[in-house]
């Protein structure tokens, strides 16, 4: 019996193999920002149960823009590196894999050397839309 959950979708020019999506969840799995083999095992464990596409944790664009060291962030050396290997892996199993790019804005470490950029400060913005 077929059902459409098995049945390939695009995503504009990217076919996914079936609608089975793992979607985006807390990894905080990293050893100082990189990526660590625990995070590896999710993401071919995720590919092994067949998931068409896979959704990252978030990765955070700067190490001073994460919420933690346990946040992986992609300005280690061998990120690159790392995320080839993980979606060559997912590739090999017939899925995708996305990644989910992040800064925390507010939400940054209050540690020494983290950015607290944001878009808005949240009472100026709660003044714009709710006043």
């Amino acid at each position: 019996m077929s059902t459409i959950m098995y049945t390939p979708f695009h995503l504009k020019n990217i076919q996914v193999s079936n609608r089975l999506v793992a979607s985006a969840m807390f990894e905080y799995g990293a050893d100082n920002g990189k990526i660590t083999e625990k995070i590896k095992e999710r993401y071919l464990a995720l590919a092994d149960g067949g998931s068409g596409l896979i959704i990252t944790g978030m990765h955070a664009v700067s190490a001073s823009g994460s919420v933690a060291p346990i946040m992986v962030n992609t300005e280690y050396d061998n990120y690159v590196v790392d995320m080839s290997n993980i979606a060559n892996t997912v590739h090999e199993k017939g899925g995708k894999i996305i990644v989910q790019l992040q800064h925390c804005g507010g939400k940054t470490s209050t540690a020494e050397g983290y950015d607290k950029f944001a878009v808005c400060e949240k009472k100026s913005f709660r003044k714009l839309h709710l006043s």
